[in-house]
């Protein structure tokens, strides 16, 4: 990816996939070479969604996990591990410049990246595993 400014960044097609401020995009757009561009507009998180989940699941599980168990988890170990089961893939291609060979990989997106809607959807299926697993439910979050 070509790096434009420090908060956006283009590749070779001219897509523009980093999530940025309105007022970083027009700074962006004057500067950049005439062309064509695509950008693609995703809808942050909410602050609410994140501290719900770091300051009450992760913790809320943790507790429950560690009264049931002799093994001592933190609420950070447990957050890693439900983020690995329930986070939404994306893949994406390394190429060996040389051989011009493409392995097509696929990792795990991390909550930063999650949109609204799929961290409500992160925060469901969290909940689903508890209850299966732990026999409860995470709190509400306050409203």
């Amino acid at each position: 990816m070509k790096d434009l400014n420090s908060s956006i960044k283009v590749d070779q097609s001219g897509i523009v996939d980093n999530t940025i401020l309105a007022h970083d995009l027009i700074r962006w757009a004057e500067k950049a070479k005439p062309g064509k561009y695509q950008v693609k507009i995703y809808e942050d998180k909410s602050k609410e969604q994140r501290d719900y989940l770091h300051g009450i699941v992760f913790p809320f599980i943790a507790k429950v996990y560690n009264d049931m168990n002799q093994d001592i988890l933190t609420a950070e170990q447990i957050g890693d591990y439900l983020k690995g089961r329930f986070c939404p893939s994306e893949d994406y291609r390394i190429v060996n410049p040389k051989t011009r060979q493409a392995i097509n990989k696929t990792k795990r997106k991390s909550t930063e990246k999650l949109t609204k809607a799929q961290y409500s959807e992160f925060i469901e299926n969290v909940n689903k595993w508890c209850f299966t697993f732990l026999g409860c439910e995470i709190p509400e979050a306050e409203k």
